[in-house]
Formats: C-alpha cells, structure tokens, sequence
C-alpha cells in the first residue's frame, strides 16, 4: 500500500477550528473614459493585456521626437560609440563591436536578431499576464485571449476557443470591411456636411435680415404713430377752441341779456304811450339802444 501524499496547510477541517476561507481583495481603478471605478480583480493592472499596437505607435512617435539625438550604444566602457543595432531579447542598444562581444558565436545569443537601436523595446509576442505564457487561443464566449494552460482551466471548458490565427482572420476581415464602408461613406457625410454648414449659414442670413425687418417696421410704426399722434392732439386742440369760442359768445350774449334788462322796462312803458309823435321819437333811440344789444332782431 502507498501512502497518500501529505496534504497542503489548511487542507480539510480540524477539531475544534473551523475552517477559513480567504476573503479575495479587490482593486478599484478610475476608468479614463466614465470615472466610475470598476475591479480588476486580486492582480490589479498586472492583470491586464498589454496592447502591443498602441506600444508601436508611442515608440514610433519617440523616435520621430528624438529623430535629431544620436542614440548611443549602452555598453561601451571607455568612449561610448553611437548604436547602429538594437537587440529585442537584450532590451539595448549596442554599437558593432559590442554586439558582437555581447553576441559571441555558437552561443544562444548569437540566435537574436539584430533590430534597429531605439529608446525603448517591447516584447514582440503577447503574454499571458497570469502564466507569462505566450498567447495561442481566443475565447469568443469571454472575449479574452488565452495561453495553453488557461485554455486547461475549468472556467473555459465549455466555451468556445479558437485559435489566434482564426480570431486574427476574422476579425481582420470584418474591420476591413468596417472600415471600408467608413471610407466610402465618408463623401456622403461631407455633402452632407457641406449641406448642413450651408443650411446654417442661410439660417443666419435670413434671422438677421428678419431682425432688420421687424426693427424698420418698427420704427416706421412708431413714426407714423406719433405723426397721428400729432395731428390727433392738433384737431381736438382746434374743436376745443372752436367750442369754447361759441360758447364765450353765447355767455357774452347771456351776459349782455342781463345787462338790458332795464331797457326792457323802459320799452314796455314806452308801448304805452298814445301820443304818436312822442311815441316816435322815444321807440327810435330805444330801437337804436335795443339793435346794439342784439336781442330783437329789429331791422
């Protein structure tokens, strides 16, 4: 009979203690786009793939920066030399001779292909971020990419895997065909655009020859406006002086009634007198008096 082999510490219960399961840790981090925090799991950045693409664009957009500086070669010892090879496996830059010192015949290294020098250097392959495995498989159901011993793992045995060559083809062709269709489209929306920013400019034409428009309107109204108002105010000023002209007239004519009330006395007893000649002589200046006062009408 063999023995069993020895369990790992905290393997099973014991009398008397109960077992304790790790509480995971989780790794808040800001995301550029929301700010929302969201986790990373128990290996926070580590956990994530790198992205080699983006890393080319930064190292090509370095090297157009330090186009004009020399880069110089890392191991020369006494005058350093500027580099004219770079070594990916190396991480460095060297000049001739110190790549072929660094990169002696019949040795491993001597298999490493010389690249040009650069400030930095990247990994060529992708690695698995867990395991530092290259990554040979691509989990549609997941959506990640994985290595050999994650395509092992429990957690992706019902999934669908494919390799990185068919994930590569498939995906290649439907953003060429994306981006094809971008392309073509893109002289519609110009003229479109171009429509648009037209459409724009005659709406802010048109507004503003409007606003001129209801200003001159305006301020013809209100001249015309005033003009009524001025020959308004000029005819009731003409009726009120003409009304109150008659009417000082007539409290003229009242007024003067009151003042020959006396001779309306002095005529009624002068239509009693008999005698024809005295009455003639009286009636005459009484008449003359009365036709001043404008009362009888006696011609």
């Amino acid at each position: 009979m063999g023995h069993s082999p020895p369990h790992p510490p905290g393997f099973g219960t014991y009398p008397g203690r109960k077992r304790v399961s790790p509480q995971p840790t989780s790794v808040p981090f800001p995301c550029p786009v929301c700010r929302r925090d969201i986790d990373l799991g128990e290996r926070g950045l580590a956990g994530l793939f790198r992205n080699p693409t983006l890393e080319r664009v930064v190292d090509r957009y370095r090297q157009n920066i330090n186009v004009g500086t020399a880069i110089m070669c890392q191991f020369c010892k006494e005058q350093r030399m500027e580099a004219t090879k770079g070594c990916t496996e190396c991480r460095a830059s060297f000049c001739n001779e110190c790549f072929k010192l660094c990169h002696p015949w019949g040795t491993q290294r001597a298999q490493h292909e010389p690249t040009p020098p650069s400030l930095t250097f990247r990994a060529k392959g992708l690695l698995c971020p867990e395991h530092k495995e290259e990554v040979s498989h691509y989990c549609k159901s997941c959506q990640r990419l994985l290595c050999q011993l994650c395509r092992l793992r429990r957690a992706h045995s019902s999934h669908k895997i494919s390799p990185v060559l068919s994930a590569y083809q498939a995906l290649r062709e439907k953003l060429t065909k994306s981006l094809a269709q971008i392309l073509s489209s893109q002289d519609v929306v110009q003229d479109q655009i171009a429509q648009l920013e037209e459409t724009i400019r005659h709406t802010e034409l048109n507004g503003a020859q409007a606003q001129q428009e209801v200003q001159g309107l305006m301020q013809a109204l209100g001249a015309a406006l005033e003009e009524k108002r001025v020959e308004l105010l000029r005819r009731i000023e003409e009726h009120q002086q003409e009304r109150l002209g008659r009417l000082q007239l007539q409290l003229q004519e009242h007024r003067s009634m009151l003042d020959s009330s006396g001779m309306v006395g002095y005529a009624q007893e002068v239509l009693k007198e008999t005698d024809q000649p005295c009455f003639v002589q009286a009636a005459k200046q009484l008449h003359c008096r009365l036709w001043g006062c404008r009362v009888w009408g006696v011609q």
